[in-house]
């Protein structure tokens, strides 16, 4: 080990650091954005209801069983857990993914000391996940969804069955086994699409200690399976056809039966190779000679981690490459690359005499912060939120309403899940705000509204005085009615 890290505490300091290091790009300004149009705000509107009705197995939306938004409930109770403890804010509805992404990072100091001995490729994959645009960017680490947990819980699961193959010990099986669990209890099927790769490289690395643990094997995937198979039932009794719903689009249907992407024209096969570049950014160029770094004189148990990891990567890969698409999808990769990456590096420097891996790490360190770390801080600034008429809608509702009067009329061109949000947090300020028509208003009623044709509606319908104008939305009172005004 190098003599500048040999010391007794070293090994704290430098987690610590990194730490510090990361928390910027992945923490600051986490609660600026409003609440994301998409998942996000089905997932809190979710977590509000059942902070209303008290039933901890059934997602709700608007009164009704969510048969839409199909996953256990693992990240709604940790929601409702931080609403609870904080308040409802950004802030909190997005607080158990910014615990699991700090987890995450720990996750890969540990898989580093565990496996390599040392910490130096655990610092580096932690910097390149916490810079990596796709892991910072939306429906990821900075927003309140599934994606971000269920890449520590994949991690996890990954790590501890590699420790079990390695080790034979019990311990690590059944480590695996909770991960496996809380993989499928934060997103349903998502996670669970490495197990048989997992298992495929257990029965040619390591056959005869499978064939050896047999009955813990099974054990283990028996009590894995009953209270997986125990929720289901339970559900479906709360809520009929809720297994069927799984059936379709949680299970088979998602990789059976594509459907368009909602985000994206390109859903071809490579539609995740394609975005590789932009998501991975800018650490994407680095693959092509860390992987050359396989074929070096480096430890024969590196080698063997590395082949591991790209043998998962590759499954998973392909897999979500020929079901449906959306591009965060792909998010439980992102700590597979980083630590790739990083036992390239690591691998490659190491290569060096002993007296210049001082040099060669002083360099790494030069080049991160002169281009990665504030391309990723500029990234993290540049997020105001979801840019459209909804979004306006909200981030105007967040920002002025201490400044509004007690009762407010809200007119979007469509309804959208963000509104109930910001409606729930403006009453609970003791304030009534309506979601409306422009054919429901009256003569002094206070209106918001970000659509240029519902604001000619409004010309044409209604004498009103500005009251405010931020956003790019229009607070208005309205005065009189135009059709009851008399020509002179």
């Amino acid at each position: 080990m190098l003599r500048f890290a040999s010391g007794k505490y070293a090994h704290v300091l430098l987690v610590i650091i990194v730490l510090l290091v990361c928390a910027f790009p992945l923490y600051y300004r986490m609660d600026f954005p409003v609440i994301e149009q998409w998942d996000e705000s089905r997932n809190v509107a979710n977590c509000l209801e059942m902070l209303r009705n008290g039933n901890f197995i059934t997602r709700h939306f608007q009164g009704q069983p969510d048969m839409y938004e199909l996953k256990p409930p693992f990240l709604i109770w940790l929601q409702v857990f931080s609403v609870r403890m904080f308040g409802f804010s950004e802030f909190a509805v997005r607080l158990p993914t910014a615990v699991f992404s700090f987890l995450t990072i720990l996750l890969l100091f540990k898989i580093s000391k565990q496996l390599l001995k040392t910490n130096y490729p655990g610092a580096i994959a932690a910097l390149i996940l916490a810079t990596a645009i796709g892991y910072i960017g939306k429906h990821a680490a900075r927003n309140g969804e599934h994606d971000a947990i269920l890449a520590f819980f994949t991690l996890a699961m990954l790590y501890h069955w590699y420790h079990f193959l390695d080790t034979g010990r019990s311990k690590s099986f059944w480590l695996f086994c909770i991960a496996v669990f809380f993989t499928w209890f934060t997103k349903s099927i998502s996670g669970l699409v490495f197990l048989p790769a997992l298992l495929a490289f257990g029965l040619v690395a390591k056959p005869q200690l499978l064939f050896s643990k047999l009955r813990i094997l099974l054990m283990g995937a028996v009590l894995t399976l009953l209270p997986i198979i125990g929720y289901y039932m339970l559900r479906n009794m709360h809520s009929p056809g809720y297994l069927q719903a799984v059936w379709d689009g949680e299970w088979f249907g998602r990789y059976l039966k594509p459907y368009t992407s909602t985000v994206s024209e390109n859903n071809g096969f490579l539609y995740y190779m394609l975005g590789f570049d932009r998501r991975f950014y800018p650490y994407h160029w680095l693959f092509w000679p860390v992987f050359g770094s396989l074929f070096l004189g480096i430890p024969q148990h590196v080698k063997r981690w590395m082949w591991f990891l790209l043998f998962q990567a590759s499954w998973f890969l392909l897999v979500i490459s020929l079901g449906d698409k959306n591009y965060w999808y792909d998010v439980p990769l992102y700590p597979l690359f980083a630590l790739i990456l990083a036992v390239g590096i690591w691998s490659i420097i190491s290569l060096l005499p002993a007296k210049n891996q001082f040099s060669g790490y002083a360099m790494l360190t030069t080049l991160f912060f002169i281009y990665p770390y504030p391309t990723a801080i500029d990234h993290v600034l540049a997020d105001k939120g979801p840019q459209t008429e909804v979004g306006n809608l909200c981030r105007f509702l967040k920002n002025q309403s201490t400044a509004m009067p007690h009762e407010v009329k809200v007119l979007p061109s469509a309804f959208e899940s963000p509104l109930l949000i910001y409606k729930e947090q403006f009453q609970l300020q003791g304030n009534k705000l309506h979601i409306s028509t422009p054919d429901s208003l009256q003569v002094g009623d206070c209106v918001l509204l970000c659509n240029k044709d519902i604001l000619n509606q409004i010309n044409a319908r209604w004498h009103w005085e500005k009251l405010k104008e931020a956003n790019e939305c229009l607070f208005v009172k309205l005065i009189a009615s135009k059709q009851n005004t008399s020509p002179e």
